[in-house]
């Protein structure tokens, strides 16, 4: 019986030490946890930071460039120098002129035996119909209610 009651107080020893090594244990793998979500939320945060470096810098320039782009819009007009495919028709895209023709009458005009004046031509951009639809820069004009065009102006 006196060594049951020595073995009983030697197992209860063993099992706090026990407890209180695993509660140790657990502790420090929390610790360790927390210490990884430190980690990535600084990283996180870092990121963050960068990105908004980044994208001062890009209003900073795009600010100090403001009357710069003013100034060369104002020079460039958009009409004039359109992207291909954005202007005149399907597929054409005017590169000079901008006069409105669609209600006028281009060709004979009453009275007159031969045709009038081109009223306007110039360059368009001219989608090719083959399998790459690459676009062509062609000289189109108009000629007795017709657009025709060239590979060249006349």
């Amino acid at each position: 019986p006196l060594e049951a009651k020595e073995a009983a107080a030697a197992l209860g020893g063993a099992r706090g030490v026990a407890r209180a090594r695993g509660l140790d244990y657990v502790l420090k793998l929390s610790l360790l946890q927390d210490k990884k979500k430190m980690e990535i939320l600084q990283f996180v945060l870092t990121l963050l930071e960068a990105q908004a470096a980044f994208f001062s810098r890009g209003h900073q320039g795009a600010t100090v460039t403001r009357d710069y782009r003013g100034h060369l819009g104002a020079q460039v007009n958009p009409e004039i120098h359109p992207k291909p495919g954005w202007g005149v028709g399907r597929g054409l895209c005017l590169i000079g002129g901008s006069q409105d023709l669609s209600q006028e009458e281009v060709g004979v005009a009453s009275g007159e035996a031969e045709p009038r004046a081109t009223p306007m031509e110039g360059y368009l951009y001219k989608r090719a119909s083959n399998a790459f639809r690459t676009w062509s820069r062609r000289w189109f004009f108009l000629q007795s209610n017709q657009l025709l065009y060239l590979k060249r102006a006349r």
